[in-house]
C-alpha cells in the first residue's frame, strides 16, 4: 500500500473562452495505523473522533502486535506503526510518539488473601519457578499462572519489565514463560480466567481494571495512575506511535490532534495522558495553503492560488484542461461547458448534478458552479471519468498528480 495515497475522483470541466474557472478537488485522504492490538481500541477512538471533525480523512486502524507496527512503519506498509512497548535497539530509526501510558497491573482473584510481591517473585512465579501460594505468604494452593498469547504487546512489555524475557546459550532472546501457563487471546479472556478462578494470578492493562479482579502491590507500591506517572509503580509501558520519517501533512495532523488537549481528554478516560509540551506544532487550517499539480510530468503554472470550500479544493483548471488538450466552449445562454476531445463530447450544465458524455448520462458528486469573482467551479470526478486522466493525491507533499 503506497503511503498516504487516496485515489483522487478527478476531473471536470470547462470554463468558457475568456472565463477561467475551477476544478473542484476531492481531497480525501486515507491514514493507515497498524500494530498493537493493544493500542489498537485507543486508536480506534481517536480516529472516530478525528473523523468527524474532517470529513476528507478517512482513518483506517489494523491490528497484528507491536513488532507488525514496527515493521509496517519502517517498510512504509503503514503510514503509522502503533507499538505498547519500548523499542529494541534494532528497531530504532523510527520517529516515535508517546501518545499514553499504561500500567500493567498483576492480578488475581478477589478472594486471594495475598496483597503484595516483589518484582523478583513475579518473575519467579511466571516462569515456573514459584508454584505455591505458600511461597509467598499466602495459602497452600498451586498457583495457576495466567498469560497473554506470544506476539501480544501486553505480554512482550511484561516479560521484559520483570525480567522473564532472557537470552539463550546462543544469546537470542527467549520468553521463559512457563509452558503450564493458560494462554489467552485478549485482556478479557485473562481477566475473565482469573475472576473464575481462585487460585490464578495473570495481568492485564491498567486501563482494564474492574472489581472481577484485584490489583496487587508491586514492592509496596500500588497500581494506580499516579505511582506510574510518579515513575513509582514498576511495571509500565508506553504507547507508541512511529512514523518511517517526520511525519507531514494529514499524518502530522493527525498526530497533533492525539497531542492535544482534546485527544488526551480521550486517552485520559482509560488511560494515563502524556506532557501536551510534546506535541508538534499544529498547522492552523486543514486546508492545504499551496498546491503543486503535475499534468503527465510536467508541473502547472496558475494565475490564482487554490482554494477552499467546505473541505474540498479548488484549483484553477484553465491550464489542466489545455495541458489534456481538451478544447472548451461555453453557452452562456444555457449556462453550459462542452468539452471535447478526440471522439469524446462532455456536456455540463452550471447547478446541476448531472451530465452527458456522448449522449449518456453521467452522475456527478457536486454540482458545477459559478462562485465569486465568476469563476466556474466543477467536480473532478467527472474530467477524470470522461477523458481517461488518473489523478493521485500525496498529502505529505501537497501534489496532485495527473496523468493519461
Amino acid at each position: 500500500m503506497k503511503k498516504m495515497i487516496s485515489r483522487l475522483l478527478v476531473f471536470a470541466m470547462i470554463i468558457a473562452v475568456c472565463t477561467p474557472f475551477s476544478a473542484v478537488f476531492a481531497a480525501e485522504t486515507k491514514i493507515v495505523l497498524a500494530g498493537s492490538t493493544s493500542v489498537q481500541p485507543l486508536a480506534e477512538e481517536l480516529a472516530a473522533a478525528y473523523m468527524q471533525k474532517n470529513k476528507d480523512i478517512k482513518i483506517e486502524v489494523q491490528g497484528g502486535g507491536s513488532s507488525v507496527g514496527v515493521k509496517s512503519a519502517a517498510d512504509g506498509i503503514a503510514d503509522i506503526g502503533m507499538s505498547s512497548r519500548e523499542l529494541t535497539t534494532s528497531e530504532k530509526g523510527l520517529h516515535e510518539f508517546e501518545i499514553a501510558l499504561d500500567g500493567i497491573a498483576v492480578v488475581v482473584n478477589p478472594s486471594n488473601k495475598t496483597s503484595d510481591l516483589t518484582m523478583d517473585q513475579v518473575k519467579k512465579i511466571f516462569v515456573g519457578e514459584i508454584t505455591n501460594w505458600k511461597e509467598v505468604g499466602g495459602a497452600d494452593k498451586p498457583i495457576v499462572v495466567v498469560s497473554r498469547e506470544q506476539g501480544s504487546g501486553t505480554r512482550g512489555a511484561f516479560i521484559e519489565i520483570t525480567g522473564i524475557q532472557g537470552k539463550d546459550a546462543s544469546g537470542k532472546t527467549v520468553d521463559n514463560t512457563t509452558n503450564k501457563a493458560i494462554t489467552q487471546p485478549s485482556t478479557g479472556a485473562v481477566k475473565q480466567t482469573v475472576a473464575v478462578t481462585p487460585e490464578s494470578i495473570g495481568y492485564v492493562s491498567l486501563g482494564a481494571m474492574d472489581t472481577t479482579v484485584k490489583a496487587l502491590k508491586i514492592a509496596g507500591v500500588e497500581a494506580t495512575e499516579a505511582n506510574i506517572k510518579a515513575k513509582k509503580y514498576g511495571i509500565y509501558r508506553p504507547f507508541l506511535l512511529l512514523t518511517k520519517s517526520a511525519p507531514s501533512g494529514a499524518v502530522k495532523q493527525f498526530i497533533d490532534f492525539i497531542l492535544s488537549a482534546e485527544g488526551q481528554k480521550i486517552v485520559g478516560k482509560d488511560y494515563i495522558t502524556v506532557k501536551e509540551a510534546s506535541q508538534i506544532e499544529a498547522p492552523k487550517s486543514q486546508a492545504p495553503t499551496e498546491i503543486t499539480v503535475m499534468v503527465n510530468g510536467k508541473k502547472v503554472a496558475f494565475d490564482a492560488k487554490p482554494m477552499n470550500d467546505n473541505g474540498r479544493v479548488l484549483v484553477p483548471v484553465r491550464a489542466i484542461l489545455e495541458a489534456l488538450g481538451v478544447k472548451l466552449d461555453w453557452d452562456a445562454k444555457a449556462q453550459t461547458v462542452t468539452a471535447t476531445k478526440s471522439n469524446s463530447k462532455v456536456v455540463l450544465t452550471i447547478g446541476k448534478t448531472t451530465a452527458t458524455k456522448d449522449g449518456k448520462s453521467i452522475q456527478l458528486d457536486v454540482p458545477a458552479k459559478i462562485v465569486t469573482g465568476g469563476r466556474t467551479v466543477v467536480p473532478v470526478r467527472f474530467i477524470s471519468e470522461a477523458f481517461g486522466a488518473n489523478v493521485d493525491w500525496n498529502a505529505a507533499t501537497q501534489t496532485i498528480t495527473i496523468t493519461q
